[in-house]
């Protein structure tokens, strides 16, 4: 596996952090909803629906997995870095769930999204408010994809 991470997003939070830099975006890319992580891993047929792979490259956010016949497709990571360390003390074999753009690799879960050439974004870094309302639930849902 090639790696290419640049330092700026380089995370010095412990590999078992769930947040990158306290990020709290569930978009896809982002952090790893723990609904998704579940439906991935107890449901079967969710499970049926992945496909195991391996990682080619880390360039930035953008990693590229070898699917089964040599077929090539490419995703993007808030937390490349992360990523990476967890491939070298692992391994390059992964197992990828496109219905709820779910990464495992070993024991660790990674949001991922399809690369579409565009970068990921910022990572919002507010925290939720206690005692929302119906209404701000529905608008976090919305800016953040999750709470």
């Amino acid at each position: 596996m090639s790696k290419k991470i640049d330092p700026r997003s380089s995370s010095q939070l412990p590999i078992l952090s769930l947040h990158r830099l306290g990020c709290t975006s569930y978009f896809a890319g982002h952090n790893v909803h723990w609904i998704q992580a579940l439906h991935t891993a107890n449901r079967p047929e969710v499970s049926a629906q992945s496909w195991r792979g391996q990682i080619l490259t880390v360039d930035g956010e953008v990693l590229t997995v070898r699917k089964q016949g040599d077929n090539l497709t490419r995703f993007r990571n808030h937390d490349p870095a992360r990523l990476v360390a967890v491939v070298e003390r692992t391994g390059v074999d992964v197992l990828i769930n496109d219905q709820y753009a779910i990464l495992r690799v070993g024991s660790f879960c990674f949001s991922v999204k399809a690369d579409s050439g565009e970068p990921l974004g910022p990572c919002p870094t507010d925290q939720q408010p206690p005692n929302l309302t119906a209404e701000q639930i529905v608008a976090r849902i919305r800016t953040h994809g999750g709470f």
